[in-house]
């Protein structure tokens, strides 16, 4: 459910690593729980900017390798 999202805020794991990103070239990226947490928030912030759309609705998001 939507708790997930936050579960582990204000808690140890909140530091712990959450995802670890390697790219082709060697960069690696990782993010905490928290950090996670946040910039998940700031593209939901984002997207309930956008005028007409509709948070009651499914969104589905796609990364295409380029």
């Amino acid at each position: 459910g939507h708790h997930c999202r936050y579960k582990y805020i204000g808690t140890e794991v909140e530091h712990r690593p959450a995802l670890v990103w390697e790219g082709e070239e060697g960069a690696v990226r990782t993010l905490s729980y928290g950090e996670l947490y946040r910039e998940v928030n700031k593209a939901a912030g984002a997207l309930l900017r956008i005028e007409g759309f509709d948070p009651s609705r499914v969104l589905e998001l796609r990364l295409l390798e380029l």
